[in-house]
């Protein structure tokens, strides 16, 4: 069935000129043209260029997911590490009713690292009872490379478990291979097994860490969204120096754009940041393997971490949304 031309006039109401019975018919309707839809029983418009650009009624243009935190034990980070920022909130505790809309809500995901060891050989990760293996080329950094690039694809399809690196860039950045979910339960179940050589390690707690855009199966999949990332946080005061504060992508650590200084002062503990980023396909790092915030302290002295916390995302839409 072809669109149907109508006409209506209704006081404060959308006026529309076309009914569809389904998308199928919407190449019949003309441009520039607010038309009914009774599958979706909404009205749309189609602009201009003859793209269908809005649900009209009902529609979202603006999500957001926030967590706080007050009255942190004081917490030293000293020189040449880095904190991540999600490392101090649970969704269970922390999550924000009044800042975290109802639909399109993130959640924080949980990371269980494997510590590599040795220098030689080769063992497999066992995952729901299905063997990786992993074979040592060059140095433990290469080692963790190799399997990321190797495994990553199928581990995901296969066993619904992200899969990430760690290198040694930082004090506190140990070679390894990440195992990341939505909740403990499979990846706290993965083993190691060595096969020959040395080839070891060890598994480290899960914690929940980082955080992860929703995408694929969206009412926004395939447009583009805008975030502004809020991160608010003290430290506790003394002489001045200077730090950095920076998002990272999950599967490898690396950092997303500049960082941003974050100063220590003699007066006043408080810092607020926001920075802002998009996310445009189902490829990116953010829908793939999440990112966190950091804060990396370069400045030759211990840093001190109190106090009160809190993470508030937010995204636009490219146009508006029904959830």
């Amino acid at each position: 069935m072809a669109a149907i031309a109508i006409t209506t006039s209704m006081a404060g109401a959308i006026n529309y000129t076309y009914t569809t019975d389904s998308s199928l018919d919407w190449g019949a309707v003309p441009n520039s043209t607010y038309f009914y839809d009774k599958t979706t029983k909404l009205v749309f418009y189609k602009d201009g260029y003859g793209k269908v650009t809005a649900q009209v009624g009902s529609n979202i243009n603006i999500s957001s997911s926030q967590w706080s935190i007050s009255g942190i034990p004081a917490t030293p980070l000293t020189n040449g590490n880095i904190a991540n920022g999600f490392t101090f909130f649970t969704d269970a505790g922390n999550k924000v009713a009044t800042g975290t809309t109802p639909y399109n809500e993130y959640f924080i995901q949980f990371t269980r690292q494997f510590n590599l060891t040795g220098t030689s050989g080769s063992g497999f990760f066992t995952i729901n009872g299905n063997n990786y293996t992993i074979s040592f080329n060059t140095s433990l950094n290469q080692t963790a490379l190799d399997f990321y690039v190797a495994r990553e694809a199928v581990i995901d399809s296969v066993e619904g478990v992200k899969l990430g690196y760690s290198n040694t860039g930082f004090a506190n950045f140990v070679a390894g291979v990440k195992f990341a979910d939505n909740n403990t339960t499979t990846i706290d179940a993965i083993t190691f097994t060595n096969t020959s050589g040395d080839l070891n390690g060890t598994f480290v707690a899960s914690v929940g860490d980082h955080t992860i855009v929703p995408y694929v199966g969206t009412p926004y999949e395939g447009y583009r969204i805008h975030h502004t990332i809020r991160v608010n946080f003290e430290v506790a005061t003394g002489n001045i120096e200077t730090y950095e504060l920076s998002l990272r992508r999950w599967f490898n650590n690396s950092q997303i754009g500049s960082s941003q200084q974050i100063g220590r002062n003699p007066d006043t503990s408080g810092n607020q940041i926001a920075f802002t980023s998009y996310t445009a396909a189902a490829t990116d790092p953010f829908a793939t393997g999440g990112f966190y915030v950091a804060l990396y302290n370069n400045s030759g002295t211990t840093a001190t971490i109190q106090g009160n916390a809190g993470i508030l995302i937010q995204q636009t839409f490219e146009k508006p949304v029904n959830f």
